[in-house]
């Protein structure tokens, strides 16, 4: 199996999240949680890709079809790399 590397900026950003040393934001109020969030993001200097596509789609659940939200680059690479969030929380801080 070909070994993956991560490209330059996802390893500085991984390296700074697990040797970062602040509050957790679970801890932190809702706002003061959204604060932490923005001005941590501030320091990824990460734009992200254009979105060229984006698509609505579900998937069977155990308790009935599941949402999803498909958003595809407007120059993306075949066989290139995906992302996939999973989002379990209240929709409170990102």
């Amino acid at each position: 199996m070909p070994s993956l590397r991560l490209d330059r900026e996802t390893e500085a950003l991984l390296h700074w999240a697990s040797s970062a040393s602040a509050t957790p934001l679970w801890c932190m109020s809702p706002e003061e949680a959204r604060n932490e969030y923005r001005r941590m993001l501030l320091k990824t200097e990460i734009a992200p890709p254009p979105i060229g596509k984006m698509s609505d789609l579900a998937v069977p659940g155990p308790a009935g079809p599941m949402r999803l939200r498909q958003y595809a680059p407007a120059h993306a690479e075949r066989g290139g790399a995906a992302i996939l969030f999973i989002h379990g929380g209240g929709c409170v801080i990102g």
